[in-house]
Parts: structure tokens; sequence; C-alpha cells
């Protein structure tokens, strides 16, 4: 007999830092300057407006079900966690179930770290929020010391009634360990890198039904390593997890894969329809572009958090088939299939950054997921910005303006060859060794690289069909843009990444 269809809304990256959270220094509101946001990858005051955007539109739909794939705050600040809970419980009320997956910026390891920001002032001047006493900003009005200013570390940092604890359906729900809920049960073993300092962490990995024949496997893939005997000068006792990801759990919580293999198992032999989440991506979105980027940039930051083969070969013998991820901020659809199974990896973007979507998940007789902008949202007033950042009526166009000025404010200056970035003034796609592209700016083309590697068809959405035509139709280019002009190629050529279909059986992907 067919079960009924069931479908869950998938937020990543929410990143929310809320004007009006109270750090317990009066009731001012507290913006981020603009400043801050020019040069940011992600924005910050329209995170709370647009998290609520997000949950009425879920609603609305009739959903009922929403998976958080981490990153839900600034930084995990206490402060912001209280007005994530208040978000979150409004949510509730209009019969929203939440089941959420820590990430990088929600919480480090047990022991937390100290966390500093600037806000906006009354008097138009920042002031300096730490929960660091020796931190100082001779530039600040004032300096405010704080406690809800401090990252938690775990178990602190998770959410309340987000299934880390318990299963609001009243389904099945169980952990790598069993089935309770206690952090004192959940606890592995972790060693540092030479073998000298072993310390014991909770894994907040489960599993829960949240609707009969439906299960949702619920990956705590943060790892932190304690360092050994040499530990870098100013870092705490962990290695950061922001760029260990997957490659580091085959090596440091291998029974957590073990378990996921477990699970599969068990969901195929019971008929349930198995669906998997983590923040971190297990496949590499840009494999067939990574040559190109490394010819051209060398290792960037996206290359050095790519998960590696290893990964899609360990993950695809588990048999979990399909796998939702965030971390990336990245709106992409990849597919892995070796002698070992096959893997789709289907990355969520953040509502932080361009192009702000969150996915809806159907499981009726296959897999439908459906992307959702959220960039018709009105733009909210606050903070004034500069330039090509002013005067967007939409949310949308705001963060598409915010995507193109990074180009010029940080990639161009902190990633590119300095060659090239020099040679970028004045040169054209025709310059570049494209005919036809004499009235296209290579800034202009490198603005249309990020928006496509970002948003993939949102990015295309915002592209000329005469500019796609040359990008697509582009020959006898010149050795040193060459690579830029093959990613670019290579985006234009990704798997659906809006509306599409994922066989369950196969992991075959098709536009729906």
């Amino acid at each position: 007999m067919r079960q009924p269809a069931f479908r869950v809304a998938v937020i990543a990256d929410a990143h929310l830092h809320a004007t009006d959270a109270d750090f317990g220094h009066g009731a001012a509101p507290v913006p981020r300057p603009a400043s801050d946001v020019v040069k940011s990858t992600r924005v910050f005051n329209e995170t709370g407006p647009v998290l609520r955007h997000v949950l009425r539109d879920i609603a609305d739909r009739g959903i009922r079900h929403v998976v958080l794939l981490g990153d839900l705050t600034d930084d995990g600040q206490p402060a912001m966690l209280e007005a994530l809970q208040r978000i979150l419980d409004e949510a509730r009320a209009s019969g929203l179930t939440f089941w959420a997956v820590p990430g990088n910026h929600d919480l480090y390891a047990d022991t937390g770290r100290h966390r500093t920001r600037r806000m906006v002032n009354a008097a138009g001047g920042h002031d300096l929020f730490t929960s660091d006493p020796d931190r100082k900003d001779p530039t600040a009005q004032r300096v405010v010391v704080t406690p809800r200013m401090r990252c938690p570390g775990l178990p602190e940092g998770l959410i309340a009634r987000a299934g880390f604890f318990d299963n609001p359906a009243g389904l099945h729900w169980e952990t790598p360990f069993g089935r309770d809920p206690a952090p004192g049960a959940r606890q592995y073993p972790v060693r540092s890198d030479d073998g000298t300092v072993e310390r014991h962490l909770m894994d907040a990995s489960y599993l829960a039904e949240p609707a009969p024949g439906v299960w949702l496997l619920m990956i705590d893939a943060n790892v932190w390593v304690p360092y050994g005997r040499h530990r870098p000068a100013g870092e705490g006792d962990f290695a950061d997890s922001t760029e260990a990801g997957w490659p580091a759990m085959l090596r440091h919580k291998a029974f957590v894969v073990a378990w996921m293999r477990d699970v599969a198992v068990r969901a195929r032999m019971q008929g349930k329809r198995l669906l998997t989440f983590s923040h971190y991506p297990v496949l590499d979105a840009f494999t067939h572009s990574r040559a190109a980027e490394h010819a051209l940039l060398g290792q960037t930051m996206m290359a050095r958090r790519s998960p590696g083969t290893a990964v899609a070969r360990a993950l695809a013998e588990t048999g979990i088939g399909v796998h939702f991820s965030g971390h990336l901020h990245l709106n992409a659809t990849t597919r892995y299939a070796g002698a070992e199974g096959w893997l789709v990896d289907v990355a969520v973007p953040s509502l932080a950054a361009f192009p702000a979507a969150y996915k809806i998940i159907t499981l009726d007789h296959g897999i439908k997921v459906q992307t959702v902008g959220a960039g018709n949202m009105p733009m909210p007033a606050g903070t004034a910005y500069p330039g090509t950042l002013a005067g967007h009526g939409s949310y949308g166009g705001f963060l598409a303006a915010h995507a193109r000025h990074l180009v010029g404010r940080r990639f161009l200056r902190r990633e590119w060859p300095a060659d090239l970035a020099a040679a970028v003034p004045g040169l054209t796609l025709a310059g570049m060794g494209v005919a036809g592209g004499e009235e296209i700016p290579a800034l202009t083309v490198i603005e249309d690289w990020h928006l496509l590697r970002m948003g993939g068809p949102f990015g295309r959405d915002l592209i000329p069909a005469d500019r796609l035509a040359l990008y697509l139709g582009a020959t006898g280019r010149t050795a040193n843009w060459a690579p830029l002009l093959a990613m670019i190629q290579s985006y234009l050529g990704q798997l659906p990444a809006r509306d599409f279909r994922i066989d369950p059986a196969t992991g075959h992907v098709t536009a729906d």
C-alpha cells in the first residue's frame, strides 16, 4: 500500500542576528554596522525578519515539519539563542515542529569560547560587545563586557524542543548510543593528533520518526579535536570544526558512520522512507570545476572545505542515499555513483546570503525537492547601506547587489592572485579571449561567476540571455582566463538545483 505524502521544509544557516536581542545593557537596538556587512559573506540585520518571513510562508503552505541545518544564530551567543527561541516559539504556535542539527557557529566543543561583535549605537558610532574582558577597541565609544556574548559548548548550546532530546511526534527516537537522551549517555572519546590528550564529548546525533513510515536521520557532524602538547598560541583547547567536516568524521566519529549504515539497513527492512541531514556537505559541489578553480585561484576556502572522494565512498557505502547539507551557503545538487553505491547531496542555501532560499521535500512516489526563494520579502527598515547596496525595495535585490559587491570588496582583494586582480579594471570579456564580449567588463564577468557559483539557477536568472550565450559558446580563450570561463560553463551545466526529483532507487536527479 502506498504511504501518504509527507512534506518537510529545510532551512540552512539562518545566522540570526536579532537587532532586539537583550545583552543586559538596556533596551537599545543592536544592529551591526554597514561597514561590517559590506565585507562579510553574509548579512546580519535582516536575518530576524527573513527567518520570520520564511517560517510564516512554510506554515501558510500547510507544512508542519521544519529541519534546521545548523548555524542557527550569529555565533551561539545566549542573547541570540533566546531571540531564536522566541521566533521558534511563535512558529510553534502556528503548528510547526522543529528538527535541528548543530553547526559550527552554534557551539564550541564542551568549553565554549569568547565572541566579540561591533554594534551600532544611538549616536551613530559603534560599541564593542564582547565576552572577553581583555578585548579592546580604541575606535569604539564604549566596550560592553557581558557573558551573554560568549558562545556556549555542548550540551548548553543545543536549542530546546528541536529533536535533540525528545521526539515531539511521539514515535521512534534513538541516538547512536541507544534511547537515553541524557548528555552523559551520549559521550565519545576523541584524541589529539599527537595522541597525548583525550577528551570525552557529547555527540548530538539522533534518529526521529516525525510521521509513521518517515525517518529523519539527524547527524551532528561537528568534530572538535583537542590540541596536543603544542597548542597554537591564542587558541582554545580544541581545533575549530569549521574546515573539519566529514573527513574528520570518518577518523574521529566512525561510530556515527557505522550507526548510519545500520539505520539505512533497518529503514529498508522496515519500509521506512529515510532522509539524512547534517550541517556539512558530503560531496564536492564543484568536483567538475575544481581543477580549473585550483589553476586560477589555488587552494581556496571552498576547496579546503571540500569533503573529498573518501567521504563520498564511505557514505555511499552506508546506503543512506540522499543527504541535505548547509555550511557553504550554496544552492546546488551533486550526485556520486561508484562501486560502493550512490549518494546525492542537496546543498541548501543560507537565509543570510544570496540567493536566500529554503527547500521543501515531498515524499510521495519518490523524492521531490522544491526551492523557495525569500527574495520577495520587502527590505526591512534599519541600517543605511552605501553605494550599490542602497535603495533596494526587496531583500532579493539587496542580496544580489551584496553578492556582486563582494567580488570587488572582498574576493579580488583576498583570494585572487594579485596580477589577475590588478588586470581586471579596464579589461573586458573580449580581452579574456571571448569574441563578441567587447562591451562586457571583466568585473561583470567575475560577478556573474560568483552569482552562478553560489546560486545556481538563481544566479542564472540575473544574467542576460545574450551574456549567457557568450559564456556557453566561449572559445579561443586566453590562458590566464580560460579557467574562469571553464568554471562558468561548468556551473551552467550542473544538475538541477531549483525544482527536481530524486529517484530513491537509483539516485538519478531530474528536473521537475
